[in-house]
């Protein structure tokens, strides 16, 4: 979607969620077993001139922990996106409804004046280490906007 004359784009937001997985049933209820169905949400905006990457990660982590709570395995370090761009990286667990635990992925990059955030969410208890993999090469996929 181009801008109208007059006016520039200054932030976006695409949302995309994985096809549900083939469930089992549950022997409880006999209804199907519903789970956390992956997701990817990609934010770009622009960002001052002065903004670095570092701080605009440091700042990312610093809303992630005020807001979200009870996060467990944070962890933070780079990303290198596919094009070659560096990027950074922040990872965390934090508990959803009952005992389902969700794993996210934030990879964030900078080109120019605009900041590429995407964050990936799933099913912490139905990763494996292929799955995690899978993750991270998606979000190391997330290229600038071309304009």
């Amino acid at each position: 979607m181009l801008p109208p004359p007059a006016y520039e784009l200054e932030e976006e937001r695409f949302i995309f969620r994985a096809p549900p997985a083939a469930g089992g049933i549950d022997r409880r209820t006999g209804r199907p077993v519903q789970g956390v169905r992956p997701n990817l949400i990609v934010h770009r905006q622009a960002v001052p001139p002065d903004a670095t990457l570092d701080e605009l990660a440091h700042q990312r982590l610093a809303e992630l922990l005020s807001s979200l709570g009870d996060l467990q395995e944070v962890e933070t370090g780079t990303l290198l996106f596919a094009d070659g761009t560096p990027g950074r990286l922040i990872a965390l667990t934090l508990p959803a409804m009952g005992v389902v635990r969700l794993r996210q992925w934030h990879g964030l990059r900078l080109d120019g004046r605009v900041l590429t955030a995407g964050t990936i969410t799933a099913d912490a208890a139905r990763l494996t280490d292929e799955a995690i993999q899978e993750h991270l090469q998606t979000l190391a996929q997330l290229g600038r906007r071309e304009d």
